[in-house]
């Protein structure tokens, strides 16, 4: 995902420039206290209600208090971030719920004479939202697509068989020795119906996938 929220993971930045971050960022000693955060994540702090900024608390015994409780989530946030603050391990990344609300959790090492790792919290839920409202979008194009394109191919069979009855009539006719250049005006009329007939129905039939249509 593109965005001021993850410009730490590319380029490495001054410990002052995490609050020019969207992601709510707090960084961690090399025991996993946290010992600084961003604006972003005490304004959501404050949003959400919460007691403290966290500053001073240490951020694994939070992760394991609550895997002790059952939340697998913070189990698997406690091991990742362990394997970043023994050094196993440069980055660690996770996409996890809260309240209704879609989140990814990033972490990786810093080289700072206090910090060793920098989390990282973003808010995907609207992202997520636009991208199946444009899905439920697509699908509904193409369902309304579909239909027409049915609707069309139900108007061109039934023409195509009123033409078919027609050129019958006409051959009846020619045969009972009717004027020749009526039958011929008839022809020439349902010839160019069933033309126009074809090229509506190459026009309305749906794509194929990969964007292509019927050649």
């Amino acid at each position: 995902m593109d965005g001021q929220g993850l410009a730490f993971q590319e380029h490495p930045i001054s410990w002052e420039g995490i609050d020019v971050l969207n992601a709510h960022v707090a960084v961690l000693d090399v025991a996993g206290r946290v010992i600084d955060v961003n604006n972003s994540w005490r304004r959501f702090g404050r949003q959400n209600h919460a007691d403290s900024d966290y500053i001073g608390m240490n951020y694994l015994d939070v992760c394991r208090a609550a895997a002790a409780g059952g939340d697998r989530r913070a189990a698997r946030a406690g091991k990742g971030l362990d394997a970043l603050l023994a050094g196993r391990a440069e980055h660690f990344s996770m996409a996890y719920t809260c309240a209704a609300r879609t989140f990814r959790m990033r972490a990786r090492t810093i080289s700072h004479p206090a910090g060793r790792v920098m989390v990282a919290h973003e808010d995907l839920t609207a992202l997520l939202i636009a991208r199946r409202d444009r899905k439920r979008a697509e699908v509904g194009l193409e369902s309304a697509r579909s239909e027409h394109a049915a609707t069309v191919a139900d108007v061109y069979e039934e023409l195509g068989q009123s033409l078919a009855a027609i050129s019958l009539g006409a051959l009846a006719l020619d045969r009972a020795g009717a004027d020749g250049s009526a039958l011929t005006t008839i022809r020439l009329a349902v010839d160019e119906a069933r033309r126009e007939l074809k090229l509506l129905r190459y026009k309305t039939r749906p794509a194929r996938r990969g964007g292509q249509g019927d050649v």
